[in-house]
């Protein structure tokens, strides 16, 4: 017979049972939890900075087992790269899930949001590489606003960059090189293509000779940029007009001529002050309508007039030196003086610009009496003129002037036979007895014919230097010392009408030395 305590023990161990069957079925139903979260691809995402993204990564979060889960609670926030995200989710989907509309950032780079699942202490960092958009500009990178000496290379190479919207470079972007202004040159012709950075880098640059504004424009498609350099200089030609109005052509002319003379003088003379109670009076430079002057003279001025004389022909003018400095003996003030219908003409047969240097070369101390007075001649009067100074004759020497007849006896032969406008301050024309000619250097006394170049050649660079100025010996024009032969041309060439035009011309000598007081000592003047 079965006991109530037996009955009893029976009932609690078939709960017990019950309890422990019951408590089974519970484990066996709920989720396992999150193992591990990656990427659904290992493919490189990349798109347009500050697009949206074309196809957004996605990623899927699975367990121990490996099976994608679906369900879990996910965070996506942008965390490099600056972009922004919409339509993030906030919990997996087990068939991959996206991390919602991605805007990358404006900087082209490397962009990243970060994915941090529910239960996982190690969240998953997806990237994406933001590139440049199209180009909508282009600019100066390095290189700008700097200084060489006329036609020296600029120090340092001028980069341009091709940038989109926000300032990225594009890259494999063709840019061309120009010179635009100050008749420079560049090494090369060919574009450039952009780097990775957006870089183009112009071909080294190499100023003009005139000491005015230099520029150098990059083109990439329809976008231009420009870069500027400057001459370095520390002398500076004054011009200025008196008497009646002058074309702005033949204005432009002394304006060039006076750039290409400081790019040649570099140095800087003493700054002289005129003023009470020593005013300097210029009426007998044949200066007229000019009051006394009371300033402060930096280097030169050179008063010009342009007047009728005598019409085609007969008398170009005069020009040289009228003041010069006491202490240096060079040129302070000058002046030139032009018959209109003579420069008139020269515009129209394209040589006004070789005249209008030539004539200023003489006013900055191209003259017999300069010359003379720095010890600088030999032979002076005679058939055997020459000019002495070293950096002249190493000029003529360069320049192939080696023979005995030319330069090689040690000095440059000086014109000796062509009247008193002529002799003493150009270089030798013609072959005489005593020496070769420089027929077309453009300090001979004669123009060449209409198309032939007039070269400034080293020979007069260096006796600018000779007679005590700091020169820039780069600047001058190809030039060739002429053999016999040619010189014999050259005399067929005239006989048939094709020959050179002489400058009928007074080179003007100084009147006057001018001491750093302003005060006056007076010099005869010799023409």
């Amino acid at each position: 017979m079965t006991t109530s305590l037996q009955r009893h023990r029976s009932a609690a161990l078939a709960l017990a049972v019950v309890a422990i069957l019951g408590a089974c079925g519970k484990d066996s139903t709920a989720p396992p939890p999150p193992a591990s979260v990656a990427a659904t691809s290992t493919a490189t995402v990349s798109g347009t900075v500050g697009a949206v993204l074309g196809a957004a990564p996605t990623f899927v979060v699975r367990d121990a087992s490996g099976n994608a889960m679906g369900g879990v609670g996910v965070s996506v926030v942008v965390t490099s790269g600056g972009g922004t995200l919409t339509n993030a989710p906030t919990s997996s989907n087990a068939s991959g899930t996206s991390v919602g509309t991605w805007t990358l950032g404006q900087t082209a780079g490397v962009n990243q949001v970060t994915v941090t699942v529910s239960g996982l202490s190690t969240p998953l960092v997806l990237s994406a590489t933001g590139t440049a958009d199209v180009p909508s500009q282009l600019t100066v990178a390095s290189g700008n606003s700097q200084a060489a000496p006329a036609a020296g290379t600029a120090p340092a190479s001028v980069g341009f960059k091709v940038a989109d919207r926000f300032n990225n470079g594009v890259p494999n972007i063709p840019v061309t090189f120009s010179v635009t202004a100050g008749g420079g040159s560049l090494a090369s012709s060919a574009a450039v293509t952009t780097n990775a950075s957006g870089i183009a880098t112009a071909p080294a640059w190499t100023l003009g000779k005139i000491a005015t504004a230099q520029s150098l424009t990059a083109t990439a498609g329809t976008f231009t940029a420009q870069a500027t350099a400057s001459v370095q200089t520390s002398y500076n030609v004054d011009v200025r007009f008196f008497g009646p109005s002058v074309d702005a052509t033949i204005q432009a002319a002394f304006f060039n001529a006076a750039g290409r003379i400081s790019g040649i003088i570099t140095g800087e003379q003493p700054d002289l002050v005129l003023g009470p109670p020593n005013p300097l009076d210029i009426t007998g430079c044949g200066v007229t309508g000019v009051a006394p002057l009371t300033e402060t003279i930096d280097d030169v001025i050179i008063y010009a007039t342009v007047k009728t004389i005598d019409g085609v022909g007969n008398v170009l003018g005069n020009a040289g030196p009228c003041f010069v400095r006491n202490s240096t003996g060079l040129t302070l003030i000058g002046v030139m003086n032009f018959d209109v219908a003579d420069l008139q003409n020269q515009v129209n047969n394209g040589r006004l610009g070789d005249l209008i240097l030539h004539e200023m070369l003489h006013v900055v101390g191209a003259t017999s009496q300069i010359w003379g007075n720095k010890g600088l001649v030999s032979g002076q009067n005679t058939a055997s003129w020459a000019f002495t100074g070293a950096q002249a004759l190493n000029g003529c020497l360069a320049h192939g002037g080696t023979a005995p007849t030319a330069c090689g006896a040690g000095s440059v032969p000086v014109d000796a036979v062509n009247g008193p406008g002529t002799a003493g301050s150009h270089w030798r024309e013609t072959t005489t007895a005593t020496g070769i000619g420089f027929r077309t250097e453009l300090m001979t006394g004669f123009i060449s014919a209409v198309g032939t170049p007039n070269p400034l050649s080293r020979i007069t660079i260096g006796a600018l230097g000779d007679i005590g100025y700091i020169v820039n010996s780069l600047p001058f024009d190809t030039y060739t010392v002429p053999s016999t032969a040619a010189l014999a041309y050259a005399k067929i060439a005239e006989a048939q009408g094709n020959g050179g035009f002489e400058i009928i011309e007074t080179v003007l000598e100084p009147i006057g030395r001018v001491d750093n007081a302003g005060r006056v000592t007076r010099i005869p003047r010799s023409n």
